[in-house]
């Protein structure tokens, strides 16, 4: 996708009508358009304004699941956690929970220009 110093033209390929990969406008041509294993429309589903939020909790999915490995595999054998424990779990939660709140609600009460 080239990008173009229209204003007509720039938004309508943020919002995807061009016929290119919807993006948000944080970000690129270059990753909007990027190949991956899973693709899942979340346009389709529940509407362009929300992939943002999902790019955010997959973002801290694997922050999370890396730092829980990383401590895993840095632990000595008599005393390592488990992988998989139920804080990590719920820390996960709170971390996703956190998001969330952000994208669906605060964004929404104070803007930042």
């Amino acid at each position: 996708m080239v990008a173009s110093t229209s204003s007509d033209n720039n938004a309508s390929a943020i919002s995807g009508e061009a016929g290119g990969a919807p993006f948000y406008a944080g970000g690129d041509a270059s990753t909007a358009s990027a190949p991956s294993l899973f693709t899942w429309s979340v346009t389709k589903h529940l509407g362009s304004e929300y992939v943002p939020l999902f790019q955010d909790a997959m973002r801290m999915i694997c922050i999370q699941a890396t730092i829980q490995l990383m401590g895993y595999l840095s632990q000595d054998g008599a005393q390592a956690a488990p992988l998989l424990s139920a804080e990590f779990f719920l820390l996960l939660l709170y971390v996703l929970l956190g998001v969330m709140l952000y994208w669906l609600a605060v964004r929404r009460v104070v803007a930042i220009a």
